[in-house]
């Protein structure tokens, strides 16, 4: 449905003068935050208050592994991790991608509609493994044009030490996800709360090695761990915008 609406959007842009209106209306109705911010605090709050049945449903809607199995500390763990890379995959990379590309709002849809496939088709399932890496590789070559300056900004925020690079690392050889999840590692490890290990998706359990730091998911360190990255994504926002800025007024004035 989301995607007819932005379709006929795409054929009024040919019919009217305000083909930047309309771009950013299209833009605004790619991004996505609110729903998983509102849901990770929803989870939080149903932990706490030992209604782990009704947080499993919901995280349930915003995860592809299986949430029935899932301790308290499971799911603040889980929480954490699609907080994180729902913020890179729905918000920041659209809204970065409409920046670098110089406002061609085509970009970031055809990026939101990769990232929406590689969903459906997850490449953890057998049966998905083909067309899911397929499209995973596509939606990955999108997030990497907008990785690195990411991680130079997360990384010189001021923070207590951690072990970024070794984290990232481990990301980059192991796991299936690894642009988003190089997201994930350095912002776990800069909030020393552990990460990763293992999970099912579906009947299938998968053995990743945990990242970040050493101390488990906890109320506090959760919500750290989801500050410390929206506060990473603005600021690198504004820095691409300003980068932007400076590039145009450099080469063509």
């Amino acid at each position: 449905m989301l995607f007819t609406i932005l379709v006929l959007f795409w054929g009024l842009k040919e019919l009217t003068a305000f083909n930047k209106i309309l771009d950013i209306v299209i833009l605004l109705l790619i991004v996505e935050s609110r729903p998983h911010r509102v849901a990770f605090k929803t989870i939080l709050k149903l932990v706490n208050t030992n209604q782990n049945e009704q947080a499993k449903k919901i995280l349930a809607k915003y995860t592809l592994r299986t949430t029935n199995k899932l301790s308290a500390m499971g799911l603040i763990k889980a929480a954490s991790e699609m907080y994180v890379l729902r913020q890179f995959y729905n918000f920041y990379v659209p809204i970065v991608l409409y920046i670098i590309f110089n406002g061609n709002v085509l970009i970031p849809l055809i990026y939101r509609f990769s990232v929406i496939l590689a969903m459906a088709f997850n490449r953890k399932l057998p049966i998905n493994e083909s067309f899911g890496k397929a499209i995973s590789f596509i939606a990955s070559l999108f997030e990497l044009y907008t990785l690195p300056l990411l991680l130079l900004i997360g990384a010189i925020i001021p923070h207590s030490k951690a072990n970024i690079f070794e984290n990232i690392k481990i990301v980059f050889n192991t796991y299936p996800s690894k642009i988003g999840g190089m997201f994930l590692a350095e912002m776990a490890s800069i909030c020393h709360i552990k990460l990763g290990g293992p999970r099912y998706y579906m009947i299938n359990l998968f053995r990743f090695p945990t990242i970040g730091g050493t101390v488990d998911p906890n109320m506090d360190n959760a919500q750290k761990l989801a500050l410390r990255a929206t506060l990473t994504i603005w600021i690198t926002i504004i820095a691409n915008v300003a980068l932007m800025i400076l590039l145009k007024h450099t080469f063509y004035f």
